[in-house]
């Protein structure tokens, strides 16, 4: 396909990849879909795999998914991908309790100086008891 190639959807295409970035928790999918939607504004596969990152190989792979699977194409495959926890439940809520009393939310990358439930709940959506 050409550089300058643009990516045609229906509007209901759209509308779709648009619900699917917004509810999206996981980052690998959200960028496999902004890239969908920069192709479909007509940015070339260079240019988007400088905007989100990586090489253009794989947004040309992650696009050629899209049109041939639709949102299916995008998301990720591996549910439960990986090795089984070794950390017993009980270690879990010792780990989480010495985490909300001892460290600061910004070792860990966020923006806030505290902790409050409302902020853990929203980063955790698990539910806790």
């Amino acid at each position: 396909m050409p550089k300058n190639y643009i990516l045609r959807l229906s509007g209901s295409q759209k509308k779709e990849l648009i619900r699917f970035m917004r509810s999206t928790k996981d980052k690998e999918e959200y960028r496999r879909a902004s890239a969908v939607k920069q192709k479909m504004e007509g940015i070339s596969y260079r240019n988007i795999a400088r905007n989100v990152g990586i090489n253009y190989c794989n947004v040309y792979d992650w696009i050629n998914n899209y049109r041939k699977y639709g949102i299916d194409g995008i998301t990720n495959k591996r549910m439960n991908a990986g090795r089984k926890p070794v950390i017993s439940t009980d270690k879990n809520k010792e780990m989480v309790k010495d985490i909300i009393l001892n460290k600061s939310p910004k070792i860990f990358g966020y923006l806030k100086n505290t902790w409050s439930i409302d902020y853990w709940l929203h980063i955790f959506p698990h539910n806790w008891k």
